[in-house]
C-alpha cells in the first residue's frame, strides 16, 4: 500500500487490518504520528492514528536530516549516520535499540560536525 496526500487513504488503512502483516511504502506515517494534521480539522485521522497507525513497526527506515540521517533495518538498531567530508563517506555516530526522537538525532549530528571542525 502507498497512501498519498488524501487523509482518507490513511483512515481506510485501518479497514485492511485483518491480523496479518501490512506493508506500507512511503506512507509518511511520521507526518501523521507527529501531529502534522491538526486534531481539530482531522478528528477521524487522529482516532485512527491513536488506535492503529501507532502500532506500525518500521522495517526499513531512512529519514534524511541536515548533515546526516536516521536509519534502521529491522530487527537491527536505530542508527544515526553523518556525512563526513574529511573521509568522503558516511559514518555511524550513534546506535540505539529504541527509536530516538528527531531533536536528539539532529543534536548528535550537529555535535559530530562541530567536533570535526574543532
Amino acid at each position: 500500500l502507498s497512501p498519498g496526500f488524501n487523509v482518507d487513504e490513511y483512515i481506510d488503512l485501518e479497514k485492511l487490518d485483518i491480523g496479518k502483516p501490512l506493508i506500507v511504502i512511503n506512507g509518511e506515517l511520521d507526518k501523521i504520528r507527529s501531529g502534522y494534521y491538526p486534531r481539530i480539522f482531522y478528528p477521524k485521522l487522529y482516532q485512527v492514528r491513536t488506535r492503529f497507525l501507532t502500532r506500525f513497526e518500521p522495517i526499513y527506515y531512512a529519514k534524511p536530516m541536515s548533515g546526516g540521517w536516521l536509519f534502521r533495518a529491522y530487527p537491527g538498531p536505530w542508527q544515526t549516520f553523518c556525512s563526513n567530508p574529511k573521509i568522503g563517506n558516511a559514518i555511524c555516530i550513534d546506535s540505539a535499540p529504541t527509536r530516538p526522537d528527531f531533536a536528539s538525532v539532529q543534536a548528535k549530528i550537529r555535535k559530530y560536525l562541530a567536533d570535526l571542525d574543532a
